[in-house]
């Protein structure tokens, strides 16, 4: 609607171009109409850019969640990598322990042989000396 200042500039215009009484209302209800409308245009227009902005925010914040929620999907996923790699280290670890382990019982194992070995031949050498001797008095 149109304030009571404006519809006077309309009829002070009007009668400025000699428009007589129903030319007057004609051109003020006119001019009313053209007003009002160009009024809602602008409104429609302020409320299209508000929509439009809005949807912008909307669209900027889903970018910056996704992209938040990417974040955190990679750095779940270097963590998981993280503990992937430091379990297969681990057992590998492990597995070199239980390699050395068994390598030292084998040659544990060969230095007992050895000396076994070395003792039978100490005996097979004394008891061959003793036994050669007997038989050298005998």
């Amino acid at each position: 609607m149109l304030c009571a200042k404006e519809i006077k500039t309309l009829t002070e215009a009007g009668a400025a171009l000699r428009f007589k009484d129903d030319e007057l209302r004609e051109f003020v209800n006119t001019e009313r109409l053209r007003i009002q409308k160009e009024k809602e245009k602008n409104a429609q227009t302020e409320r299209q850019d508000n929509e439009r902005r809005e949807k912008e925010r909307e669209t900027e914040l889903q970018k910056l969640k996704s992209a938040e929620r990417d974040k955190e999907m990679e750095e779940r996923q270097k963590d998981k990598y993280r503990e992937t790699e430091t379990e297969r280290l681990r057992l590998e670890a492990e597995e070199r322990i239980k390699q050395c382990e068994f390598e030292l019982r084998m040659r544990k194992l060969k230095i007992s042989a050895n000396s076994q070995r070395i003792r039978n031949n100490s005996e097979i050498r004394g008891g061959d000396s003793t036994g050669c001797a007997n038989k050298n008095n005998s």
